[in-house]
């Protein structure tokens, strides 16, 4: 009997000695770990998301640096196409348009130019004319009769120098193309350096005779 009593006092000492290590903070309770548990996990998916956020905002940057740099901007060249029809009125401006062609002939030195795409749309003589309130003209490789084809475009961002141009239409003075179905004629309008505005608006029209 003696030997019962000094074990149970053996084992209600050892409850006393952990509950008192507990009240001392030295064993952290169930509660506690799943506290510090949850802390860290916080704080990892704090961190996530900073990692997405600034992944999110060098995207951002990308794109910018790729609208900047012209990685995806559109052809300059041709800068507008026209209908394919027998008659086409069109109303257009070289105001801050691309500097895209020049001619020492031409006298068309660095201002707004614009590079019109016009396709035939059946076989026929093509009469273009050129209206506006300055001297401006379209240029062609020759007589009235004669026309640029759409590789004569610059590279983006180049400029072309034209060393055989001519008008093939102005104030007073009208192009007469003969052209095939699918022919591609470029149109290009520009001013001469001494213009009263390099950059203005016109009328443009192509009517099958």
């Amino acid at each position: 009997m003696r030997q019962c009593e000094c074990a149970i006092l053996g084992i209600v000492f050892l409850v006393s000695a952990n509950l008192i290590a507990c009240d001392s903070g030295e064993m952290p309770s169930g509660n506690d770990v799943r506290d510090v548990e949850a802390a860290d996990t916080t704080e990892m998916d704090m961190n996530s998301d900073a990692r997405d956020s600034d992944t999110s905002q060098d995207s951002a940057m990308d794109l910018g640096s790729d609208v900047e740099d012209g990685g995806e901007e559109m052809p300059e060249c041709p800068t507008d196409e026209l209908p394919s029809e027998a008659t086409v009125n069109y109303d257009g401006t070289t105001v801050d348009k691309p500097n895209l062609f020049e001619s020492e002939i031409l006298e068309w030195r660095e201002a707004g130019d614009d590079a019109l795409l016009y396709e035939a749309p059946s076989d026929g003589t093509y009469e273009v004319t050129i209206s506006s309130s300055a001297d401006m003209g379209i240029a062609g490789p020759g007589d009235t009769t004669a026309y640029y084809a759409p590789d004569e475009c610059p590279s983006a961002g180049g400029t072309e120098t034209l060393t055989n141009a001519e008008y093939i239409a102005a104030q007073g003075l009208n192009a007469s193309l003969d052209l095939e179905s699918g022919d591609q004629a470029l149109l290009i309008v520009s001013c001469p350096y001494w213009c009263q505005s390099p950059e203005s608006e016109y009328t443009l029209t192509v009517e099958k005779q």
